[in-house]
């Protein structure tokens, strides 16, 4: 079994919801904060704030 040290980083749309990636869309992908932001054609980034800051606040 391999192993690795990598994390696996939510992903998030452009309004900060959490999303399921498809196979037919193609994404723009874009690291910010710790997570991932991917963004559909014609998608732009909004003021999304710090997610994972915001997910450990309300745990």
């Amino acid at each position: 079994m391999l192993t690795t040290n990598y994390k696996n980083l939510p992903i998030y749309d452009y309004r900060g919801k959490p999303l399921k990636l498809t196979y037919e869309i193609t994404y723009k992908m874009t690291l910010k904060d710790g997570y991932i932001l991917a963004l559909r054609p014609g998608q732009h980034i909004t003021n999304v704030p710090n997610l994972l800051k915001l997910q450990r606040r309300r745990a």
